[in-house]
């Protein structure tokens, strides 16, 4: 379905949904950059990390 980047970000999302976090915190939680993570998210969903959230 999701490339395992992506589904990382979801799960990392869902799991911190309530927290107020910065996107180079989720990068560097996931081990990726803020800029592959919100290009990639794009790419595969067609919402933005924030439209997702």
């Amino acid at each position: 379905m999701y490339s395992q980047a992506v589904e990382q970000i979801i799960d990392t999302l869902e799991e911190q949904l309530l927290t107020d976090w910065q996107l180079e915190q989720y990068a560097e939680r996931i081990g990726y950059s803020k800029y592959y993570l919100t290009r990639t998210f794009k790419k595969e969903t067609g919402l933005t990390i924030g439209a997702y959230i």
